[in-house]
């Protein structure tokens, strides 16, 4: 019996040789207001399973806080964030680690003593997403910190195969 195995390089040369079979002269436009919708199977789902994810410490229970941050190096404009959740590449039951009481703040000081509240899901349990990437935007903000303070847990940790920040 034969079996396949596809290793991330053959995806990468499966991308590469659809790429080398588009017609010469073809364009692809960059449309950056795309970024904000939620993605199909578009590259950003497959590219899950071959990218390390985010793993927090466990905990001793799903009551304890964990928190990611992020530095964007310098103040930048925000339009827009996006939380991928980390996923087992063999079923799709639930997400793993993706926190069920959360919010999400942006500030120019790495201790967070002064920031803006971006989005806050504090209050209601935020329901599993299993493989959908969450999208939050319609908002503006300006900072070069963002973090996501997770204040319930699931599975006691905090886990994102990915955080874009747009």
């Amino acid at each position: 019996m034969n079996h396949l195995y596809f290793s991330g390089k053959l995806l990468f040369i499966l991308v590469v040789a659809l790429a080398m079979n588009m017609p010469a002269g073809a364009q692809i436009k960059y449309v950056s207001q795309d970024e904000r919708r939620d993605a199909g199977m578009g590259v950003e789902r497959v590219a899950r399973f071959f990218t390390p994810a985010y793993d927090s410490k466990t905990a001793q229970g799903d009551d304890e806080t964990r928190w990611v941050q992020i530095d964007l190096g310098e103040r930048k404009k925000i339009d827009g964030i996006k939380l991928l959740p980390r996923m087992s590449p063999w079923g799709y039951v639930q997400s793993q680690g993706f926190p069920v009481h959360f919010k999400i703040e942006v500030s120019d000081d790495p201790e967070f003593t002064e920031s803006i509240m971006y989005e806050n899901q504090l209050r209601e349990d935020f329901r599993d997403p299993k493989d959908e990437i969450i999208t939050f935007d319609g908002k503006m903000v300006y900072g070069r910190y963002v973090r996501l303070t997770a204040t319930r847990l699931r599975q006691r940790k905090l886990s994102f195969s990915k955080i874009m920040v747009l």
